[in-house]
């Protein structure tokens, strides 16, 4: 993507789950070039309900709670519990439930197809300005998920833009992102 790309987060599309559970807010995705739907997706889930994932076969996940309940995961009959901005890597294919306590909450998701390409999740919290390290991979997307901030291309220090709460932006090659007007917390998604 060419910087700057921003995402606006009333832009998103919504669509169902694969299993008609839920809906999901697609952030971003590239399509597979062998035209079997995605080679990576971001999303924003609205989890409303106790119950199963959808099946993904041959694609890997990480999912981080948005909210402060957390989310109470069982995958393949093991418990895990997953606190807020905590990312949770799994296979697409495992048996995955979610258990509720207070009600409905939101993820992020982050799914990638393991025989194309790799994906990692970075949770940056600070109060300070964030140095954006080199690229060295294929797509770099960082979503605000708590307060907003500005964005700095190195290259060009006029170039800045403004990024709110769950809008995503493609990270320049070099720069920082800034909090503005104290902590932010944000997810910094790589595709290799």
């Amino acid at each position: 993507m060419q910087w700057p790309t921003v995402l606006r987060s009333s832009g998103y599309r919504s669509t169902p789950w694969r299993n008609g559970a839920g809906t999901t807010r697609e952030v971003a995705a590239e399509a597979a070039t062998d035209g079997a739907g995605f080679r990576w997706r971001v999303s924003i889930a609205q989890v409303a309900d106790s119950g199963p994932f959808s099946d993904f076969p041959g694609v890997d996940r990480i999912i981080v709670p948005l909210d402060t309940a957390g989310l109470h995961l069982t995958v393949d009959g093991a418990q895990q519990p997953v606190s807020q901005f905590e990312p949770f890597a799994f296979p697409g294919e495992a048996a995955t439930a979610a258990r509720l306590s207070t009600g409905s909450t939101r993820d992020l998701n982050v799914m990638w197809r393991r025989d194309i390409c790799r994906a990692s999740v970075e949770i940056v919290e600070t109060d300070k300005p964030w140095a954006i390290p080199p690229a060295t991979s294929q797509a770099r997307l960082c979503v605000m998920l708590f307060a907003t901030a500005t964005v700095t291309d190195t290259a060009d220090p006029s170039r800045t833009v403004a990024v709110d709460e769950l809008d995503a932006v493609f990270l320049p090659a070099s720069g920082t992102v800034e909090p503005v007007g104290g902590r932010m917390v944000a997810a910094v998604i790589v595709v290799f």
